[in-house]
């Protein structure tokens, strides 16, 4: 039979295909390795935190135009994430809703 309920390393694997297959669909150059993003995910909590909702995580890059890489992808909660996404279409300043995001490389490096 079927194993239905893959382990969250699985799942984890999975979450990363997926999200390479997209950006390359979008046109993004994803240059994130699965080690990397096992780094932002690196337990079952953590992992199981993954969604669109307000106090979920997910993955963004801090410069749009720049590719998915270590030096350019951060957590955010989804409520940081709305903030974000909304200053990028209105064309205001988005950086300040990076203050409490998740890298995997200093903050100050960004600067």
């Amino acid at each position: 039979m079927e194993n239905r309920n893959p382990s969250w390393q699985n799942r984890r694997f999975i979450a990363w295909h997926r999200a390479r297959s997209q950006a390359r669909f979008r046109g993004e150059e994803w240059n994130l390795s699965y080690s990397e993003f096992c780094e932002f995910w690196p337990d079952e909590e953590t992992f199981a935190r993954r969604g669109r909702g307000a106090r979920c995580l997910s993955l963004t890059r801090y410069d749009p135009e720049l590719p998915w890489d270590r030096h350019n992808v951060a957590q955010v909660l989804g409520s940081q994430m709305f903030l974000i996404r909304n200053a990028r279409r209105y064309g205001t300043d988005y950086r300040p809703h990076f203050r409490y995001a998740t890298w995997l490389t200093s903050f100050k490096e960004k600067a």
